[in-house]
Formats: C-alpha cells, structure tokens, sequence
C-alpha cells in the first residue's frame, strides 16, 4: 500500500518561515519607507510665503503649491 504523507511538514513550515522572514517581511518594511522617502510634498501658507519674500524665482515655487 501507499504511505501516507502529512499535510503539513516541519520542512514546509520552515520555509514558510525563512520566505516569510528573507522576502516578505523585508518587501514590507520598504514598502512602508518608500512612501516617506519619495512622497509628495506641498508647500502652502507661512513657507509659500518665505519662499517669495527670499526672491526664489517662480519656476522653483510653482511646482511646490499645484
């Protein structure tokens, strides 16, 4: 007769770990710091306003308030 073979083994379980810990959790964390490190920014009220008291030329403030 045929042996049969459980479900779920430790070697399974092990690699779900080691993925779950080398790939996922590593995806993750950089997914949440991307977002911060290239997000967007809007510049509005006081700092608009420093920017074009300091004579900063238009096409570098344009941008920062559309």
């Amino acid at each position: 007769m045929m042996e049969l073979k459980p479900w779920l083994s430790w070697d399974d379980i092990r690699n779900a770990v080691v993925a779950l810990f080398l790939v996922i959790l590593p995806t993750l964390l950089l997914n949440e710091s991307m977002g911060t490190l290239f997000g967007r920014y809007e510049l509005t009220g006081t700092g608009l306003w420093n920017l074009h008291k300091q004579e900063v030329p238009e096409t570098v403030i344009a941008p920062l308030h559309e």
